[in-house]
């Protein structure tokens, strides 16, 4: 249906005009059916100038670059990073759900039980076990979800080290969420179907971490081109930066855990963890 008024905008329209010139969306109109939602989406993620796939490739292949041509004015050759962080976070949900990769909650043990003098004691232990499994639940189900709540402390970190690079917070901001989504993608694609089937053991654990490090060299080697360094200088000076933002927020986390958990006792529980440690 050709309309003679920009259904957007208002914009008045002249006959066989194609394109608003006031907002830039067709004057053609037609009603949405199975088909045409279909091949938006298709289009949307194919395509060959600005899709989805284009810029998982060219992140695999250089996301420094990526980065810095988009904050430079390069925005139509990209996918957007907003919804690309909303697609790979969505997909990670659906796969971490599937294959339930997080452990199993914790249940109570039935020989500590036994040995608890009191009824107020037991009650007091089995509550502490429902916390601490709807804890390790949240935070292994959500993982990803926590990792876009903690990005403002990366760039905060990262902006705060790498300031005088020329960068400014929101463009700093721009990288992060760049490598975040892909590092999300990827590890998701790579590593979940591991972490599920070595779920309880201890490979479960090497794996996990062997992702974190996966990740911070990902961000490392982003943020050097992003940030112009043109030696493996560069690449030492970011890594332990990258490092320090992912030890200060799984700090943060763990305090929120502990503070879950155990309530007015955090303080004393985390005295006696620091003894034993020492």
């Amino acid at each position: 249906m050709q309309t003679s008024i920009c259904l957007n905008c208002a914009n008045h329209l002249t006959p066989g005009q194609k394109f608003c010139g006031a907002c830039s969306q067709k004057s053609n109109f037609h009603r949405f059916t199975i088909g045409h939602v279909l091949h938006e989406v298709f289009h949307t993620v194919t395509h060959a100038d600005a899709g989805f796939f284009v810029l998982v490739k060219e992140l695999a292949k250089n996301p420094g670059r990526v980065a810095d041509e988009y904050v430079n004015g390069k925005i139509k050759k990209y996918f957007s990073p907003f919804t690309f962080l909303l697609l790979c976070v969505g997909f990670f949900v659906l796969v971490n759900n599937t294959l339930k990769t997080y452990p199993d909650a914790p249940k109570a043990d039935p020989a500590i039980l036994k040995i608890i003098p009191t009824a107020e004691q037991r009650q007091n232990y089995l509550m502490l076990i429902d916390r601490t499994g709807k804890a390790s639940t949240a935070l292994s189900k959500n993982s990803n979800l926590i990792t876009v709540i903690a990005m403002p402390l990366y760039t905060f970190i990262v902006w705060l080290f790498f300031r005088r690079r020329g960068r400014n917070f929101a463009e700093i901001a721009i990288a992060m969420i760049f490598f975040t989504a892909f590092s999300s993608l990827a590890s998701t694609i790579l590593f979940h179907p591991l972490l599920a089937y070595y779920k309880g053991t201890p490979t479960f654990l090497s794996i996990f971490l062997l992702t974190i490090l996966l990740q911070s060299l990902f961000y490392t080697w982003g943020f050097k081109t992003f940030f112009k360094y043109e030696s493996i200088t560069g690449f030492l000076k970011i890594w332990p930066v990258i490092v320090l933002t992912f030890v200060t927020w799984i700090f943060i986390t763990m305090l929120a855990f502990f503070f879950y958990v155990y309530r007015e006792n955090t303080a004393k529980v985390l005295s006696a963890l620091w003894d034993k440690f020492v």
